[in-house]
This record gives structure tokens, sequence and C-alpha cells, in this order.
């Protein structure tokens, strides 16, 4: 018989683009670690927005520095609020900007600057997982990115069914982030069927606010909020989406 206590408690965080993240959503999220302690957290890349090292727009205006200290002190804030628990730090296509950017101006020093370096990891006891190394697994859980299977800037309509080859068999389950929004899809499979989550962000999501003034004044589309996942021995595994509105978990 099943135990009725999960083998893993997991949080998913996705794209939260520090130092433009939420702060209130932020705390909430410190709150429920601190007093949850989950086994796992997965940060789900673009933990930051790196904007100092974007070929876009005025990316060289801003400092990589404080592009560092600020994902440097929200890992510090997770490290401490459990202490115990595994931490995978997730690859997304904005830490792949530092490479794509140094490659393009400064291809002698390609071997010698790196997000995982400078955010010193290893030494944090964190996990760096390249984009190519996606996805991780818990069980029957599958969590990557996203960008992997989202080429351009436009979202697809129905963007979950990007991602069916990753949950081949009943149970499976699979997160991605890089949308900034909720979805879920049910994939029917022999025996069963197979669930695909995409996450709220993290990220500040006025549309009106400075980080956002790319998008021209239009709705951003994105909800802030977390997926929370429990993983038992037998690898079957339960998700909760989680709205985060006003520094408030919505369940």
């Amino acid at each position: 018989p099943e135990s009725d206590t999960p083998w893993k408690k997991v949080i998913g965080l996705f794209d939260w683009h520090f130092p433009y993240h939420s702060r209130a959503a932020w705390l909430a999220v410190l709150e429920w670690v601190s007093k949850e302690k989950p086994d796992v957290i997965v940060i789900g890349g673009d933990h930051g927005d790196w904007h100092s090292v974007s070929t876009h727009g005025d990316g060289f205006d801003a400092s990589f520095g404080d592009d560092v200290a600020s994902v440097d002190a929200s890992l510090v804030q997770l490290s401490a609020a459990a202490p115990d628990a595994q931490i995978f730090y997730l690859e997304g296509n904005h830490e792949t900007m530092l490479s794509r950017t140094v490659k393009q101006r400064y291809p002698a020093l390609d071997s010698v600057l790196s997000i995982k370096e400078a955010l010193k990891l290893e030494a944090k006891s964190i996990q760096w997982v390249p984009e190519t190394a996606q996805p991780i697994r818990i069980g029957k859980l599958h969590i990557i990115h996203g960008h992997q299977e989202m080429k351009g800037k436009s979202v697809p309509k129905y963007p979950a069914t990007k991602f069916e080859k990753y949950v081949p068999a009943a149970g499976d389950v699979l997160w991605f982030g890089h949308i900034h929004r909720f979805s879920h899809l049910s994939v029917a499979r022999y025996g069963g069927q197979a669930s695909i989550y995409s996450s709220g962000c993290g990220r500040v999501i006025d549309k009106g606010h400075g980080a956002n003034s790319w998008l021209h004044g239009e709705e951003t589309g994105w909800q802030n909020g977390i997926l929370i996942g429990h993983v038992w021995e037998n690898g079957r595994v339960s998700t909760t989406e989680v709205d985060i509105k006003n520094g408030q978990f919505e369940w």
C-alpha cells in the first residue's frame, strides 16, 4: 500500500527575473519555504533577468555586478529558509544571454565567464542544470525551463502541446515555465493520463512598471505564482498551482 507521507515535497520557482521581481510575492515564497521546509527547490530558469548582458536595447547601461548581487541575495535567502533542501538551478534563456553575448563580443573569454561561476553555485551546494541537460527528473516529475521547445518571440496558442514527448507514460508529469502563466494539459497514455503544467512567474507583472516598458503599455497576460508538488516513493506526483496575489498564496 502507498504511504500517506510523500517521499519528496518539491517547489518550482520559474521566471523571477531578479531584480525585476515582485517583492511581495518573493516574501510570500520565503515565508512558505521557511515554514514547510520542502525537500527540493527547483529554480526553473530565468531567475535573473541578466539585463546587463542582453544584446537587446540598453543592456550595457546596466551592471553585471548588480545583476549577480541581486540573484545571489535571493539564493542566500532560499538556502537560509530551507537549509536541508536540495536546490537545482535550471538554465533559462536569460541565463544563456551571458554566453551568447561573450561569444559574439569577447570570444576569448567564453571559457572563463559563466553564470554558474559568477554565482558560486558549487560553494552554495546548488546544482546547476544546463539547458541541454533538462528536464531533471524526480520520480515521475520532469522539470524543464521551456525555452528549448519554443523558438521565436511569440508564444503558441497551446504551449503545453510542445512538451508531450516528455511525458510518454501514464502518471508522468512535466513542469515548465518561460511563458509566465499557468496552463494544464492532460494527455492520454496507455493505462492512464500524463499531465503537463506551465507555471506562473515571479516577475513584476504591472504593465506600467519600468521593467515592462518594452510592452508599450500592453497588458502582460502574466500571472504571479509557483508550482508545488508531492512525489511518492512509487513515483506518483500530485501538483498544486499556487497563485500569488497581493503577497498572499491563493490555493
